[in-house]
């Protein structure tokens, strides 16, 4: 039971965070975006067990957030709030590199379009969110600098990944997720 807390509690911190959201995508935009998560099947099937998923998504939304906080206000800490979200994304599944790769050319395109952070500053800037992403990384995988074997696990063996991402252990037809939640539902009405 108290592990599906976990889930439980990063499912509601990103409902939550969609509506301290209010302010960049309006009240209406968030109402539509809480609604969209808290029905979402997948939502619901993974914020009811101990699966990563619920977490990685909730890191998401902090990265996307703070991304647009370094976009508006390219200070410090909010760049090394943008590094520490992305280490605590590669910390908590490695399929977080994927949204990364998702991520990145819009960051690109976003900085060569703003243009307003000259490149000395934006390498400067990087560099404190590099700090913080291996800080976190670092302190995560060394259980917090008392087991330094386990950075050996900071680099996962890839290519079980990539097949993964090409739909290996996938299989599932279009429909899969629904009959899933059907099923949930179906079970919780008796």
């Amino acid at each position: 039971r108290g592990v599906r807390l976990i889930p439980f509690v990063f499912s509601m911190a990103m409902l939550v965070a969609i509506f301290l959201l209010r302010r960049e995508i309006g009240s209406l935009g968030a109402l539509i975006a809480a609604a969209l998560v808290a029905f979402s099947p997948l939502q619901i099937i993974y914020g009811s067990y101990f699966v990563q998923e619920s977490s990685l998504a909730f890191l998401t939304l902090l990265l996307a957030w703070s991304f647009w906080r370094v976009c508006n206000s390219p200070n410090r800490r909010n760049w090394i709030v943008l590094g520490v979200a992305a280490g605590l994304m590669f910390a908590t599944k490695e399929t977080a590199v994927i949204h990364f790769a998702a991520f990145a050319p819009f960051a690109v395109v976003a900085f060569w379009v703003d243009r307003s952070l000259p490149s000395r500053k934006l390498a400067k800037a990087l560099l404190f969110s590099l700090g913080g992403f291996v800080l976190v990384c670092v302190g995560l995988f060394s259980s917090f600098f008392t087991y330094w074997e386990g950075l050996g696990d900071l680099l996962p063996d890839w290519v079980p990944y990539t097949e993964r991402a090409g739909g290996k252990g996938h299989e599932q037809p279009w429909c899969h997720y629904s009959k899933i939640f059907l099923l949930h539902t179906k079970l919780a009405l008796h």
